[in-house]
């Protein structure tokens, strides 16, 4: 029964995600100032929420790991790590490349871009040291 509903789950979150870019691409009519670069804003922004969702509930999965030692939490809080990374570096191209349109360069080194890049970074670098820690 529960495969059952993780298939059913997946399949609409497929079929509502293909909806939504078919809405984004081919319905909503160009950005009055950017042009067809502004329908990016619609990937970009929920990528960057999203990403910080699963961050957030990561740390809380891992402080419920440390106080209850169970590693239900444990793999919470790296699944929603992993999740977390991919949104993250949705984030980063989309605005790279957005600003390559928008600004004409790929990247400019202010603060939020630069936070966000060492977040990446950071939880990336997690991802591929944690296998390395035994318990």
């Amino acid at each position: 029964m529960r495969e059952k509903i993780i298939y059913a789950l997946g399949i609409t979150g497929t079929l509502l995600m293909l909806w939504n870019l078919h809405t984004i691409f081919t319905v909503l009519p160009d950005e009055a100032q950017q042009g067809a670069i502004g329908r990016m804003i619609f990937i970009h922004v929920p990528a960057a929420l999203s990403a910080y969702l699963f961050y957030s509930v990561a740390v809380i999965a891992s402080i419920a790991f440390l106080i209850r030692r169970n590693f239900f939490y444990d793999s919470l809080a790296v699944a929603c790590v992993e999740v977390g990374t991919m949104l993250t570096m949705v984030n980063l191209v989309t605005g790279s490349l957005w600003g390559k349109v928008i600004w004409g360069i790929w990247w400019a080194w202010d603060a939020r871009m630069t936070t966000q890049l060492m977040l990446f970074l950071l939880y990336l670098g997690y991802l591929l040291m944690r296998p390395a820690v035994t318990e």
